[in-house]
């Protein structure tokens, strides 16, 4: 043994906190959060550490790495912090001393920690997984849970990685018994008969039933980036191509904004009374809502001079916004659906409205059989009001309204109507993208009719659809 000597100086917060791995090459990759709570990266190249290279910069104490490497791509996988129980789990590849843009794998809200990876894996592995604990908080108890970055066999380092995979739906349970067998497309009754397309009754109304376990066909989807910026944490886009988002390595009440496609940002506005931003929508006249919060509660904001001044506008208590998505506009009325993260059992959620463009609100109706209200959409040519729940067979839900959200109308149930991406298209059908365990069940794109019928369309490439900013 040689003499003791110190690695680097900026510490490392306690052993739970790395994750190293050989690098093939007589060296080590090694992920470590220092004693400011970040993460960093350094390579060991076999006698000395290397220059260190910021791998997360939002300081948490439950902040944690997990490492794989494939040939010369170092995958590191981490928790990024949003609230003391919201966690997202993300990844970013390194290659040639180079790191990508983090990409989200779960973005559901829950606590999310101990990461664990497999150390090396072949080069024709087809995915990059990683295991955590997954809980309602840091105090309590919870399970394991599995996400994973895809990437195309023999990929090597040369940048194969699929695009955002998924977690599996926290509190979601398997399919039901009585799915439609494997292969099938049509998983409900024929259009026009089922559920009814008219809005009367409460929730509840005919469960259209599990769609197909493996229906539709796999195809390829394609994405190509044009910027990337790992910087900013982007809200929303307006009509006028602003965009609005909070600095990564500042606080959460400073909003900022770009006018020239987020490649470079200056200050915009502040929450009343230091309030974080959270989620945020633009109506159609540029009119900017905010889902916000301040001493742990959460509330609505309002601003009509593009983020410059908030006014507080409704008190949400302990419920949020899951998404852009929670709120929508139809007829003049401005729409908001409640999601919560403080049980796993069902719980009331509200549908909040306004018909002053966000300025004031009331409870336009309250759901009983849910966990999550997870979507809102909005069918003008018709007036008609879509609405999606999760998380469990029974508390997940496609519903509809006919007439402006008092009462709704129970169209598909079940564990398979977990879903949280869709729009409606011209016909008036409902577009999902579901939102499931990979296994037993493939997430699908499924096509919702009023009727209660279920097309499978395509079989998603991923755990999890979920639309991101």
């Amino acid at each position: 043994m040689g003499p003791q000597r110190d690695a680097f100086s900026d510490g490392i917060y306690h052993g739970a906190a790395l994750s190293a791995v050989e690098d093939g090459q007589g060296g080590i990759h090694l992920v470590y959060k220092d004693e400011t709570e970040r993460l960093y990266y350094r390579r060991f190249d076999g006698t000395s550490f290397g220059s260190r290279i910021l791998v997360e910069g939002t300081p948490d104490w439950a902040l944690q790495p997990a490492v794989t490497r494939i040939g010369e791509a170092l995958y590191v996988f981490y928790n990024h912090f949003q609230t003391a129980t919201d966690y997202e789990v993300r990844v970013r590849v390194l290659r040639d001393g180079v790191f990508s843009a983090p990409v989200t794998l779960d973005s559901r809200t829950s606590f999310k920690g101990y990461l664990s990876a497999l150390d090396v894996l072949p080069d024709s592995a087809t995915e990059v997984p990683c295991f955590y604990g997954d809980a309602l908080d840091a105090n309590s108890s919870g399970r394991v849970m599995r996400v994973a970055l895809p990437r195309q066999p023999e990929g090597g380092g040369s940048g194969q990685d699929g695009g955002s995979g998924g977690g599996a739906d926290g509190g979601s349970a398997p399919p039901d018994g009585g799915s439609v067998p494997d292969g099938g497309v049509d998983a409900g009754t024929p259009d026009g008969g089922g559920a009814g397309d008219g809005g009367s009754g409460t929730d509840g109304g005919v469960d259209a039933g599990t769609p197909p376990v493996d229906g539709g066909v796999q195809g390829p989807v394609t994405l190509e980036p044009v910027f990337t910026n790992t910087t900013h944490e982007v809200l929303a886009v307006d009509g006028a191509g602003t965009v609005y988002a909070l600095a990564l390595d500042g606080s959460r009440s400073k909003l900022w904004a770009s006018t020239d496609g987020g490649r470079t940002f200056s200050a915009r506005g502040q929450g009343v009374g230091g309030a974080s931003f959270w989620v945020m929508a633009v109506l159609e006249d540029g009119t900017l809502l905010a889902q916000m919060s301040r001493s742990g509660s959460y509330h609505l904001a309002r601003s009509t001079d593009g983020g410059a001044t908030w006014a507080d506008v409704a008190s949400l208590g302990n419920y949020r916004a899951m998404s852009p998505a929670s709120f929508a506009e139809l007829g003049g009325t401005v729409f908001f659906l409640e999601y919560q993260t403080f049980t796993s059992a069902s719980t009331p959620l509200r549908l909040w409205a306004s018909t002053d463009g966000g300025a004031t609100w009331t409870v336009r109706a309250t759901f009983q059989d849910h966990r999550h209200g997870t979507a809102l959409h909005a069918d003008p040519a018709r007036s008609v009001l879509w609405a999606t729940f999760g998380s469990s067979s029974t508390q997940a839900a496609v519903v509809r309204s006919t007439d402006g959200g008092l009462t709704w109308t129970k169209v598909m149930g079940g564990y398979a109507a977990n879903a949280v991406t869709g729009t409606v298209l011209s016909g008036g059908e409902l577009l999902l993208g579901q939102s499931t365990l990979y296994e037993p069940e493939h997430p699908k794109l499924l096509r919702v009719y009023a009727s209660g019928r279920v097309d499978a369309l395509l079989t998603l490439p991923g755990r999890r659809t979920r639309w991101r900013r």
